[in-house]
């Protein structure tokens, strides 16, 4: 026996056989990329770059929600023509 000396004696005394219980979440992904390791044990560790000025071609479009509405209320009128004409049809 590996765990005891030849009288029966433990080889090593307060050491037991048995394992811990795992008490990881449920759910726990058992691997983890080494890369992310110093990332999730010290996140105040990661520098972030001060706010630089977007370039031109990335600069924020003000009107960019408004264009959208207007995008998709040019898309949806052919629709609901159609199916105010297909229901005009079908009842007159």
């Amino acid at each position: 026996m590996a765990d005891s000396l030849g009288d029966g004696t433990p080889a090593r005394s307060g050491l037991t056989t048995e394992t811990a219980p795992d008490r990881r979440r449920p759910g726990r992904l058992k691997d983890v990329s080494p890369e992310l390791i110093p990332l999730l044990r010290n996140p105040a560790a990661i520098e972030i770059p001060p706010d630089a000025p977007l370039a031109p071609e990335h600069a924020r479009d003000e009107l960019g929600a408004a264009k959208g509405i207007v995008v998709g209320v040019l898309l949806v009128i052919p629709f609901w023509l159609l199916v105010a004409l297909g229901i005009w049809w079908a009842v007159g």
